[in-house]
């Protein structure tokens, strides 16, 4: 699956490559993460840019350069940087402004590499890169850099997928063309982005200025708290130590009401249900594709972009528990900056108070729209998080 390519498809990435002896260093300083671990064993990992005030710039996944050697203070010395394609040149300006007389060059693939996502591999296959490299090699097609997805990993799978950094060739980019349609009709970007909803990981601009512990940074593998200083590292480290975070990225779904919903399969019965469940409550059997769980239609893309920063209220004691951050294109799947405690502590259903919809738009004359939103906590989420904290206890 081609996350660059398609200039409105949803989730599109772009690809910095990073190259000379100075290129760990300079973004050593910059990353939350620890770059000297990125090697040929473990080929790629997440982390967050910050600015000087700890709030996020954008977030990454760094991928190892296939050709790659080690660099003389450590780290690979060629590198690739997957960001989300709206925050691409300002990541470059930011490196500009550190890079000095350091002997790195940045260099701006998006218009000849793509960033590929494999899905689907058990365990055994995802371990053998070699044999997935031949996904692309065998199409003629160039392998610059290649590894699990390091944001989430559960036993026996890596629910994203293996992530590539491919330049194609001629004859494929041709035959892609021919073959465009059919393709993406198999594998379709907006499944890829409903996967990546369903787990809550947090991409893109919706991100901009909020703190990494807030987008469960922390939870990815993205933060590295015993590394050396780097942009931001104060407060992302007080949070840690110190402080108590109250709100966490969590997806949930936009029920859809039974007036809406054409079809049976998509009524939801939410009376009496907890207000954060499972992912597993959404699905009809453990082995079962989680596209087919009942919560989740289609849906216009409109309608859901425009619930972007919509306070989520609790119904019956009327106080705001959070705000929508994102909303998946084409699905009933958003994610939301939530407060932690009230909603997995509580028992009361919450509920979506669309901003900007008021008077005879809202239902009732005077009121606002409201429609029933349920949050649910990924599988890999740390079963013993403290709530009081907001933190998994050390």
């Amino acid at each position: 699956m081609d996350l660059t390519s398609g200039e409105s498809s949803p989730g599109r990435r772009g690809i910095l490559q990073l190259a000379g002896p100075d290129a760990p260093k300079l973004v050593q300083g910059l990353i939350t993460n620890d770059i000297i671990h990125l090697t040929d064993a473990k080929a790629s990992l997440a982390a967050g840019f910050l600015t000087s005030k700890g709030r996020l710039i954008t977030e990454s996944v760094i991928t190892i350069a296939t050709d790659a050697k080690e660099a003389p203070h450590g780290g690979p010395d060629k590198f690739f940087l997957d960001v989300p394609v709206e925050v691409k040149e300002g990541l470059v300006r930011h490196l500009g402004l550190f890079k000095l007389r350091a002997k790195v060059v940045i260099t701006d693939l998006t218009a000849t590499a793509r960033v590929c996502v494999v899905l689907g591999l058990p365990d055994e296959a995802a371990a053998d890169l070699d044999e997935v490299k031949k996904h692309w090699t065998g199409r003629g097609e160039e392998v610059l850099g290649l590894g699990p997805d390091p944001r989430i990993a559960l036993p026996g799978q890596h629910p994203l997928g293996i992530r590539a950094i491919v330049t194609p060739s001629d004859a494929y980019s041709f035959f892609c063309s021919q073959q465009q349609q059919q393709e993406h009709q198999q594998q379709p970007r907006e499944v890829y982005e409903a996967l990546r909803f369903m787990h809550g990981i947090g991409e893109g601009p919706d991100l901009i200025e909020r703190l990494p512990s807030e987008c469960n940074l922390d939870f990815i593998h993205a933060v590295n708290f015993h590394k050396g200083c780097y942009l931001g590292q104060e407060l992302t480290a007080r949070t840690q130590f110190k402080g108590v975070i109250r709100k966490r990225l969590l997806p949930f779904f936009f029920l859809p009401s039974s007036s809406s919903s054409s079809s049976p399969e998509a009524e939801v019965e939410v009376e009496g249900a907890q207000p954060v469940g499972h992912l597993s409550d959404f699905l009809p059997s453990p082995d079962a594709c989680p596209f087919m769980a009942s919560p989740l239609v289609p849906c216009s893309s409109s309608s859901s972009s425009s619930s972007k920063g919509a306070e989520i209220v609790d119904e019956v004691t009327g106080k705001t528990v959070g705000s929508i951050v994102s909303c998946a294109k084409g699905s009933n799947l958003g994610l939301a900056l939530l407060r932690l405690e009230p909603l997995l502590a509580g028992g009361k259903e919450v509920r979506l108070v669309v901003a900007g919809k008021e008077g005879k738009e809202g239902g009732e004359e005077g009121g606002k729209e409201q429609q029933v939103v349920r949050a649910f906590l990924p599988p890999w989420w740390p079963t013993d998080l403290d709530l009081g904290t907001g933190k998994v206890p050390s």
